[in-house]
């Protein structure tokens, strides 16, 4: 019994941070997918990105931006998200240009520009905006 219970608590001490790492490994999968869903649609349409929907500042629910089902199949979510979590995509764009973000669980963002920037930035850095999408 005791064995089992030293092996179960093994387990559940490297469980976390295993789920930690896939969420995160989604969210980038799914910024990814948006990145081609938004290059796609730019390519129809003159080069210009669809425009931000803003609803709090950020654009929550990306597929409002005439993305389905012509550029992109479903509308894939936060795998945290729960509407109070803070855990959503971001989505912000001016005419040519365009910024998607996610916040990961270490609270830094994963972001994608449409000047071709992908990475980690930290937490403390500002957010893009719509003067300045990608600092």
């Amino acid at each position: 019994m005791a064995i089992l219970a030293i092996v179960s608590t093994l387990f559940l001490s490297n469980f976390k941070p295993s789920l930690k790492r896939a969420r995160d490994t989604q969210r980038k999968s799914d910024l990814a997918q948006y990145r081609i869903a938004l290059e796609n649609y730019a390519a129809a349409n003159n080069g210009l990105y669809p425009p931000a929907n803003f609803a709090g500042g950020s654009m929550v629910n990306i597929c409002n931006a005439n993305l389905t089902p012509a550029y992109i199949a479903s509308c894939p979510q936060d795998p945290f998200f729960t509407g109070a979590s803070g855990y959503y995509y971001h989505y912000d764009a001016i005419s040519t240009d365009y910024a998607l973000w996610a916040q990961l669980n270490n609270l830094n963002y994963w972001r994608i520009c449409s000047d071709g920037r992908i990475g980690e930035v930290a937490a403390t850095e500002p957010h893009p905006r719509r003067t300045a999408l990608c600092p």
